[in-house]
């Protein structure tokens, strides 16, 4: 699987190579002030995907040999997206049965997790000030809805459309459970229970794995 970045004229024109690498790049996000690129790439089929980051000039054209910002990161970062300032990057990823956004800052490659819960973030937007945000949210007992955050960091719902829906049924949340398996590696599950559980009685399971 090879995918690279390219850039044209805005005037037109054949379109240059940006990347040519043995893997697949993906989401260029030029920064605000138009001279750095970020991206994600990923070496090969199945390998771990990384956040880099490389000097360009007003042609696109890179300037500096890029550079990896997730390297020693377990995570798979998501599409990057630059803070105004254009000093850090946000990007959504996966962590246990959640999905958050986290910050990597440039210039002492910290990554942090930026929002927290027991929640699926998606579609995230921001003003052009960083003060605002949108984005969708969905947990085990609610399909998405609409949130924002406003400047004083105060979260808001926009929207109901599911709340009609979730009065006609009951909706079972899931346990969280962990085990080992025999390389040592750590493993985590759901559990979710029939509706009407009683504890001790016997029940099929259904299992959904993957990998």
């Amino acid at each position: 699987l090879t995918r690279n970045i390219y850039a044209v004229s805005r005037e037109g024109g054949e379109p240059r190579t940006l990347t040519d690498n043995p893997g697949s790049d993906a989401t260029p996000t030029v920064s605000p002030d138009g001279r750095r690129l970020a991206y994600i790439y990923i070496a090969e089929r199945g390998a771990p995907l990384d956040l880099l980051v490389v000097d360009i000039d007003e042609t696109g054209t890179f300037q500096s040999e890029p550079r990896n910002l997730t390297a020693d990161w377990d995570l798979s970062p998501g599409e990057p997206r630059w803070t105004p300032g254009g000093d850090a990057i946000r990007f959504l990823a996966f962590i246990g049965g959640n999905r958050h956004v986290f910050e990597v800052t440039l210039g002492d490659g910290r990554i942090r997790q930026v929002t927290a819960g027991d929640r699926f973030l998606g579609d995230v937007s921001t003003s052009d000030d960083g003060t605002v945000s949108a984005y969708t949210v969905t947990t085990p007992l609610m399909p998405a809805e609409l949130f924002m955050t406003d400047a004083s960091g105060e979260e808001h719902k926009l929207t109901s459309f599911n709340e009609k829906w979730l009065a006609e049924v009951t909706l079972v949340p899931p346990e969280r459970i962990t085990w080992t398996v025999g390389d040592g590696t750590g493993v985590e599950g759901w559990l979710i229970k029939p509706l009407g559980y009683v504890a001790g009685q016997k029940y099929p399971m259904i299992l959904k794995i993957h990998g």
